[in-house]
């Protein structure tokens, strides 16, 4: 996998998680949201209704009375507007019925003593109306049983309405106590996989750069004993280390090679200079012998034969010189080849640290992305915040007017008082869900740093890189010179052949001279002068062989291999 993908997947990774949190956050809220409305909009209004109904006979009984007692049709006003109450709150507990069998039953069951006591409260105003009012007041005790009939009735409904309001209470913890946990499994898990994907890439990044770094410094130094590098990735840095070791491989074997041909130079030079000097005092010798006396013709002759053989010799070694002056050249020329290749490989090294530092660059703005998307969710958890306030003051206004209400609103206070729990509650959820938030971008800047560290890391291995291939153009550049050179010693390897091919030549000659008489040791006096001026040549041509050699053994001497 390149290094490219690993930081998407990363990347990816990261987002896929936070987008699990958001959107928990965001269901959280909505179910939060549902059952609170469902506890607002259902379970509190039939309540409400219920204690409603109960109250509006109370204010029917209560306006019966005083009409019974004073004869004042005035005093009909509460009854009158408690029998108009009652059928609103009748139509509204039966308009949310349809989610509530049990309470259409009991509702169901309370109406008809609803009627019944209704019924007895129109007999006892007509009997007032008609004037019998002591048979009205006899009568004043009937309606007793039926209320009690009918509170039973409410105290079902009643209960049955705890029921709701609990059930409805339950759903609401149950999911905010999911919500949390889920977030809170969430934003670790989050959190851990940052911390722990990013470990990874920086560590998959800066461990192989720093050992090609600290490798190719050696290499700087003219240290070719490093060992190869073992890198498993197949990512660029894989290529890039196959690449080094492969170049490393192939400049150890032609400095080795270009170290045993300069030294092979230096010997046949030697070996040259040994020859041409043995040579030089050979005709020297066979001069002297022509000038005093003809008759050492024989003993010239001698010393002829045995000066071309030495001339062979000679002739044969400096031939095997220009064989390996040619092979020192083609591994010269090789070695030039594999300077270029390094720094064409240095060079893809510096793009692949451009790229390194381009994607550890975008990293970072994901990761300042990543702490964006956690402000978000803070804002999120604010709105939660704000539900909670909300349904706080819902709680409290209830409240009021469940103490308006006095004793029949007793119940509603204990509902009013389990919301106004449930709020605070919600309210320390939402300020945990925060802390989670603030931890979260806690961790996210901690990830900015790290990547800010790793790459300060690749900053650092792209300049000791920028060395290295400066380190290689010097490389060239000395490479270059010795090519030169190498071409010096050939052209005067040849002029050596040449002069030496002429110099068999010329003790053929002699020898000929030689065996035709002591007529012509004149003529093989001037041509031994000649040849030992050529033999001066030659040595002359030997030492500076030997002096190419020996700086060419200087220029390789940097490198250890």
């Amino acid at each position: 996998m390149s290094v490219a993908k690993k930081l998407i997947t990363s990347y990816v990774l990261v987002l896929v998680l936070m987008a699990g949190i958001v959107g928990t956050s965001i269901y959280a809220t909505r179910s939060l949201k549902i059952q609170a409305e469902n506890l607002i909009t259902d379970a509190i209004p039939i309540g409400y209704a219920a204690d409603g109904l109960l109250t509006a006979l109370v204010n029917e009984e209560t306006g019966v009375r005083g009409y019974l007692v004073s004869g004042d049709e005035k005093f009909l006003d509460p009854y009158n507007f408690g029998k108009s109450d009652i059928r609103v709150k009748l139509k509204e507990i039966e308009s949310r019925l349809d989610k509530h069998p049990i309470m259409a039953q009991l509702i169901a069951e309370a109406k008809p003593k609803i009627d019944a006591i209704e019924k007895y409260f129109d007999s006892q105003i007509s009997l007032v109306k008609q004037g019998n009012l002591e048979e009205a007041r006899a009568k004043a005790g009937d309606g007793k049983q039926l209320f009690d009939s009918f509170r039973e009735s409410h105290d079902k409904i009643k209960k049955d309405i705890d029921k709701l309001t609990n059930d409805a209470w339950n759903d609401v913890i149950d999911v905010q106590d999911k919500s949390n946990i889920l977030i809170a499994i969430i934003s670790i898990i989050a959190v851990l996989v940052t911390i722990i994907t990013s470990y990874l890439l920086i560590r998959s990044i800066s461990t192989p750069v720093k050992k090609v770094t600290d490798t190719l410094h050696r290499i700087s130094d003219g240290d070719l004993t490093v060992d190869a590098l073992n890198i498993k990735s197949k990512d660029e840095i894989g290529v890039l280390v196959t690449s080094l070791n492969k170049m490393v491989a192939n400049m150890r074997d032609i400095l080795a090679k270009v170290s045993d041909v300069s030294t092979q130079v230096a010997a046949s030079s030697e070996e040259l200079t040994a020859s041409a000097e043995q040579c030089t005092k050979a005709n020297e010798q066979i001069a002297e012998a022509t000038q005093k006396s003809a008759s050492g013709a024989e003993e010239q002759l001698g010393s002829i034969q045995h000066s071309t053989d030495t001339i062979k010799e000679m002739s044969t070694n400096i031939q095997q010189i220009s064989e390996n002056s040619k092979e020192m050249y083609t591994l010269s020329d090789k070695a030039f080849s594999a300077s270029e290749h390094g720094i064409i490989t240095v060079n893809d090294v510096v793009a692949q640290m451009n790229d390194i530092t381009s994607t550890v660059s975008d990293s970072e703005t994901v990761i300042r992305k990543l702490g964006e998307h956690s402000k978000e969710i803070g804002n999120i958890v604010e709105i939660i915040t704000g539900i909670t306030e909300q349904t706080n003051l819902l709680a409290l206004n209830a409240a009021i007017e469940a103490a308006r209400a006095g004793e029949q609103g007793k119940g509603f206070a204990v509902v009013a008082e389990e919301i106004r729990k449930l709020a605070e509650q919600s309210k320390v959820s939402a300020t945990q869900i925060a802390q989670f938030v603030k931890e979260i971008q806690s961790e996210t800047e901690n990830a900015v740093i790290s990547i800010n560290k790793g790459n300060e890391k690749v900053k650092d291995g792209f300049a000791k890189t920028q060395h290295v291939a400066e380190t290689f153009q010097a490389i060239k550049a000395d490479v270059t010179n010795v090519n030169s050179k190498v071409k010096d010693v050939m052209a005067s390897i040849e002029l050596v052949s040449s002069q030496s091919q002429a110099i068999v030549s010329i003790s053929e000659t002699i020898k000929k001279a030689a065996e035709e008489g002591a007529i012509l040791s004149q003529d093989n006096s001037a041509a031994n002068e000649e040849q030992v001026a050529t033999m001066e040549e030659i040595t002359s041509s030997a030492q500076s062989l030997a002096e190419l050699a020996d700086e060419l053994q200087s220029s390789i001497s940097i490198f250890r291999i």
